[in-house]
């Protein structure tokens, strides 16, 4: 009698969304078969997948994510294609495809093309839901009692999804946070000639414009030196707008929101700093996407301090390139500092940037290889790099008196306890790994 609902999926890629929807399929009474950790070896494994599919199950669960479709996975192909000539036979409501990420669907292999995928890519409840509904129309019988499939289900869930060397211990340890101590300008410049401003442009000064006045770090002197003349100018205390619940008032303009206008001029300075650093701007193609990151370029490394070897900042990933990014922003809460915010971005053989969609995808899975120290690890690198090594990180804002001072050290705090972290997911595969020194 055919009782299995076979799991098809990449391994390991995949592993995570398989064991979730075996535990979820299992605690609802079914008889689940997924190959998660590998069959013994000793096992002719072939024999026993292909034997189960003939022979055992009811329903044929096709995992369609990138990896599975345009993977090139052998296994899968394999699976799919028994489990196609057991349709053929006369159980034609045999595949089930459920399309777990951004896969496009004209991309489905020609078992699947012309079937209803389930659809879990953004909310893997709501495929569940219509899963579990498809399975009690196709009358799929239940095997066991909720209770009885707990234990096993549990179980494997707890070995996917949790590492035993990932318990907390008791021992003192260090959290780095992303947030830097900050040195800020005394003055803003509110000039009312704006005769400067294709001076500022030119040189891609952070200027903030009102009516006829225009409000910069640029200091007077260096004004004076472009114009050749003198021009009127108003100071603005930074930390006075910082601070600032009211208006402010000069040259007959008022500005509602002195904090928002400073704070954009600084957070401007930064974005200056990371594109002098060499960083390229990553444009989406999503026009809602407001935050701005900028990214290393190919084959870019640092050391992390003056002692250590070079880490990688981009690298190979599959036939892309992965690049580790950043944006940062300045914040008073909890302490005065910039926050820098890491991300990955993806580019292509040709050093194009991937699309939105498969960016993140992409970030999903490259993601997983990432632990706490190893993102440490790069923001150590990016900030070495963006210091040259030094304690501070200077930023002219328009000549050497006249500097905006970023701490290359970001708070640290300390707890009684820690965990272990491990070394490497034992579920991810890493092709395309690292190419720096350890963590």
């Amino acid at each position: 009698m055919r009782t299995k609902l076979f799991i098809s999926h990449a391994t390991p890629k995949d592993n995570e969304f398989a064991a979730w929807l075996a535990t979820k399929l299992e605690l609802h009474g079914y008889d689940v078969w997924v190959d998660i950790k590998k069959l013994n070896p000793a096992v002719d494994f072939w024999n026993t997948i292909e034997s189960t599919i003939r022979n055992d199950t009811a329903k044929f669960l096709f995992v369609a994510t990138t990896t599975s479709i345009l993977g090139n996975r052998d296994g899968v192909k394999k699976e799919l294609a028994v489990a196609d000539r057991v349709r053929n036979n006369g159980l034609e409501d045999f595949i089930i495809p459920l399309r777990a990420d951004d896969v496009p669907f004209d991309s489905f292999p020609v078992e699947v093309l012309r079937q209803n995928a389930i659809d879990f890519c953004n909310d893997w409840a709501i495929g569940l839901i219509k899963l579990l509904d498809y399975l009690k129309e196709q009358n799929v019988s239940k095997t066991a009692t909720a209770a009885e499939q707990m234990t096993q289900a549990l179980e494997r869930w707890k070995n996917v999804s949790a590492s035993d060397s990932a318990n907390v211990v008791f021992q003192k340890d260090y959290y780095y946070s992303n947030l830097f101590p900050i040195i800020l300008p005394h003055n803003l410049y509110a000039y009312n000639n704006k005769s400067i401003i294709p001076f500022l442009k030119n040189n891609h000064m952070p200027r903030k414009i009102l009516e006829d006045c225009v409000i910069t770090f640029v200091c007077p002197n260096c004004v004076k030196n472009f114009l050749e003349y003198e021009v009127d100018s108003y100071i603005l205390d930074v930390r006075t707008m910082l601070n600032a619940d009211t208006s402010i008032k000069f040259f007959d303009i008022e500005i509602k929101n002195p904090r928002l206008v400073c704070v954009n001029l600084i957070n401007w300075t930064i974005c200056n700093m990371f594109y002098h650093n060499g960083m390229r701007l990553y444009k989406p193609t999503d026009k809602t996407e407001s935050k701005k990151r900028y990214f290393f370029k190919r084959d870019v490394k640092s050391k992390r301090h003056k002692d250590s070897r070079d880490k990688a900042l981009s690298g190979k990933y599959n036939d892309q390139n992965w690049h580790y990014a950043q944006s940062a922003y300045f914040t008073s809460f909890p302490f005065s500092g910039i926050l820098f915010r890491a991300h990955l971005l993806f580019t292509d053989s040709n050093n194009n940037t991937i699309s939105d969609t498969h960016q993140q995808s992409a970030r999903r899975s490259k993601g997983k290889l990432f632990f706490n120290n190893e993102w440490r690890n790069m923001l150590q690198a990016a900030m070495y790099l963006h210091s040259g090594g030094r304690d501070e990180i200077n930023v002219d804002l328009c000549c050497l008196q006249n500097r905006l001072i970023i701490m290359s050290k970001p708070y640290v705090f300390t707890s009684e306890k820690g965990y272990i972290e491990p070394s490497l997911d034992p579920l991810i595969n890493t092709d395309g790994g690292f190419d720096d020194e350890d963590a």
